[in-house]
């Protein structure tokens, strides 16, 4: 009888073992594609963080700054990122990553736009927290959900594409390229098509968001959101700073 049972045991754990591996081969397209529509957004992040940089001959000129004031308004980006960390592990809580993701997105596309209209040093340097709050928001969020799609190898994989590449990336476009956009177009048209940009990743990412069915994930993101978060505002802050 004991043999039978364990012959038994071990059918239904192999069949577990299969299912478990048949849905996790069928939601592998859709987590690597909600990945790359976060890198995107990482992009976006580092985009409209450091966009500012190629910008400062011109603000210079315009608001006649020197250069401890204009190093400030990247200091000021920090500032809303890194303090706003902590109370979006509370929202994300409360209202879910999803929705506080996007909204990080939307506040920081919506901050970058306006700083293109900013029209003194004191309001640009306001619309610049404004945008690292949303960057905060976007960036506790996204990574509570890689964590919680991924595992293993992929898990480390699939930070290093969008934490690591893209993040990159985006910084690389503010220091290199953004400097021909400020030269051929001007620095408030620059920030302008940062946050657009921003805003075009937000709508990308608000449209495959509807598509996750799986809840069991989701959940398990939202409820490792508010602790994971604070710590990677910690450890993020530190680092940025």
């Amino acid at each position: 009888m004991r043999v039978l049972l364990d012959g038994v045991v071990q059918r239904l754990s192999q069949k577990g073992k299969n299912d478990m591996s048949m849905i996790s081969q069928r939601a592998t397209p859709m987590r690597w594609w909600m990945l790359t529509i976060l890198s995107i957004g990482f992009v976006a992040l580092t985009l409209n963080w450091f966009d500012i940089a190629s910008a400062f001959p011109a603000l210079g000129q315009q608001f006649h700054l020197q250069i401890p004031q204009l190093a400030l308004l990247i200091s000021l980006f920090i500032a809303g990122y890194g303090i706003f960390h902590i109370p979006t592990g509370f929202l994300a809580y409360r209202f879910g990553l999803r929705n506080v993701l996007l909204a990080g997105l939307l506040i920081e596309a919506l901050g970058a736009i306006a700083s293109a209209f900013a029209p003194s040093y004191a309001w640009l340097g306001v619309l610049r927290v404004i945008t690292g709050i949303g960057g905060s928001f976007f960036v506790g969020c996204a990574f509570s959900m890689v964590t919680s799609w991924f595992r293993g190898r992929e898990l480390a994989l699939a930070l290093g594409i969008a934490t690591g590449g893209a993040f990159t990336f985006g910084i690389a476009l503010a220091l290199f390229v953004w400097v021909i956009v400020v030269q051929a177009s001007g620095w408030s048209t620059a920030l302008a098509l940062g946050g657009v940009f921003c805003l075009r990743s937000c709508s990308r990412s608000s449209s495959c968001a509807c598509r996750t069915t799986n809840k069991n994930n989701s959940q398990q993101g939202v409820l490792a959101g508010p602790l994971l978060v604070e710590c990677l505002g910690i450890v993020t802050s530190g680092c940025s700073g």
